[in-house]
């Protein structure tokens, strides 16, 4: 325990209580001048890019088009949808599977993680899932009805929330345009936001992939977060949280995404320092490949090889996480 003199040194340096913390955590109780300024200069930095907004480097052609869809909810047709042209991007993944977007074939890079959500400016319902909204054919004008429709009970409370929404971000709802392109870290993660709001109501419904579904939105966030410069490992802890709960409940709707949740449990938890949680859902890992072995042995039809070529698939990336679970500069550079 710090000397109540060294703390006092050190609060007469950095003024915050908070940053006396942070010193001890990070040089311990040795109080230098040139750690303080080190301190001082790094939470500088971090606020500084926590201010930082996207920015779309215009020099080529542009990889996103639009589309109209109706809102489910309140039935607004020019909602604006933002769709990635094919080819137009390299993708490369972090190690939580995040898709990150640099531009190819003479277009220019978008970060698709920002554009990807879309959101009803008349009553904030929002979903980066195109079956969630009713699709508008441009030239015959026919349409796809939302998914969500057939859920009559829940798009009645859903309506009956919109109000609930539009508090939330009270800026957003006197703007048609607060969401449009360029959209800025800070309303891509508001655009989520209330993306997991529709999804926590969905999971009242009993909804299926809802835990599913809110770990991967937490996921976006944090890697936002991540380029903002701020710390994003309770966003983190939260996607863990939903993807554990969707393996434990089977909450998957694929066995390809219940073993890409073992994945990201993994991944996570060995990033977020409990190697003992990882472990255990390892064996979780190579108990679904046995699983979908002994099927392929009894019924050898075309899916049950799928299900174990999907497995087996995942059961090797996380092999590679624990492999490498040592190996600082293979998570420095894959984050």
């Amino acid at each position: 325990m710090p000397s109540d003199y060294i703390r006092r040194k050190l609060k007469e340096l950095l003024d915050s209580d908070d940053l006396v913390s942070m010193y001890i955590e990070k040089y311990g109780e040795l109080v230098s001048t040139a750690n303080v300024n080190q301190l001082k200069e790094h939470i500088k930095k971090l606020k500084n890019n926590a201010n930082k907004e996207a920015e779309e480097q215009k020099d080529g052609d542009d990889p996103i088009f639009e589309t109209n869809m109706r809102c489910p909810a309140c039935y607004r047709k020019d909602v604006i949808h933002y769709s990635l042209r094919a080819k137009s991007q390299v993708i490369k993944e972090t190690i939580f599977l995040v898709p990150q977007y640099s531009g190819v074939s003479g277009y220019f890079a978008v970060d698709f993680n920002l554009l990807q959500t879309t959101v009803c400016p008349e009553c904030m319902f929002a979903s980066p899932d195109p079956r969630d909204w009713t699709r508008i054919n441009s030239i015959s004008g026919a349409e796809t009805p939302s998914q969500l429709l057939a859920r009559g009970k829940f798009m009645q409370e859903l309506r009956n929330t919109e109000l609930d929404r539009k508090n939330i971000f009270p800026e957003a709802k006197a703007d048609v345009n607060y969401f449009a392109r360029p959209r800025s870290y800070s309303r891509a993660i508001e655009a989520t936001k209330l993306s997991i709001l529709r999804a926590e109501l969905e999971m009242q419904y009993l909804v299926p992939a809802v835990n599913y579904k809110i770990a991967w939105y937490n996921l976006k966030i944090a890697d936002i977060e991540k380029k903002q410069g701020k710390d994003n490992k309770e966003t983190l802890k939260v996607a863990e949280k939903f993807f554990s709960t969707a393996v434990e409940k089977s909450d998957c709707p694929t066995v390809n995404s219940e073993m890409e949740s073992i994945y990201e449990v993994v991944a996570l938890n060995m990033y977020l320092g409990d190697r003992d949680k990882a472990a255990s859902f390892i064996k979780i890992a190579k108990d679904a490949v046995r699983e979908k072995e002994s099927k392929v042995k009894e019924n050898p039809t075309s899916e049950t090889k799928k299900d174990l070529t999907d497995a087996d698939k995942w059961e090797k990336r996380i092999g590679t996480l624990w492999e490498n679970r040592d190996d600082e500069s293979f998570w420095k550079n894959n984050l």
